[in-house]
């Protein structure tokens, strides 16, 4: 599940960069259930990292990473 350890403003930079990480996961190429990515705009950095059991097929990884992101 998502997981959010800061408080943040609706509209603010950070939340248009965590929106942002999370398309860069979805959109992404997921071969492997594991992904880490960054985005920087402005003075807000936000760091992600996704990984889904390895038992999982390839289109299984990217409903995994959806469904998490979309919580």
């Amino acid at each position: 599940p998502l997981s959010v350890t800061a408080n943040y403003t609706d509209g603010s930079t950070f939340e248009v960069n965590m929106r942002n990480l999370f398309s860069t996961f979805t959109n992404g190429s997921l071969s492997t259930g594991f992904s880490n990515a960054t985005v920087v705009e402005g003075s807000d950095t936000v760091y992600g990292l996704v990984q889904c059991r390895g038992d999982l097929g390839q289109d299984s990884y990217k409903d995994c990473i959806r469904n998490s992101t979309h919580q």
